[in-house]
């Protein structure tokens, strides 16, 4: 049946584009806390004006399950690794991400790096 066929090919590609703007699951999405961002982020927040408005800039890219704590901590004797969601800030455009647990030595991190594109296009580096 041709009808069938082509509804479960277009459900299946409408579920791969929303997708993308899911939270892996047991995930709420980025920190409730303003306090947990950078000073950047911290503006983002109060420039969206409430949590929601500020999600909806946030769009996901990536979860890793296992992230070595030394690429956030910059200890590279710490062996312990942490799951990583991965977002970007259509606000600032900048990538921000966070560590999905803390780990039990450094804590918690939020790494925070430059859109390259946007930096060269306004001229900072």
């Amino acid at each position: 049946m041709p009808g069938v066929r082509t509804i479960a090919r277009s459900a299946f590609v409408c579920a791969l584009l929303l997708k993308s703007f899911l939270v892996a699951p047991g995930i709420l999405g980025p920190p409730y806390d303003p306090n947990l961002y950078t000073d950047r982020c911290q503006r983002c927040w109060v420039a969206a004006g409430s949590r929601p408005a500020f999600i909806n800039t946030m769009q996901k890219l990536s979860t890793l399950p296992s992230f070595p704590c030394s690429a956030f901590s910059h200890v590279y004797t710490c062996f312990e690794t942490v799951g990583l969601q991965g977002y970007y800030c259509g606000r600032c455009h900048h990538y921000v991400n966070f560590s999905l647990r803390a780990c039990p030595n450094h804590g918690q991190f939020t790494q925070y790096i430059p859109d390259p594109q946007w930096t060269e296009q306004a001229g900072t580096a």
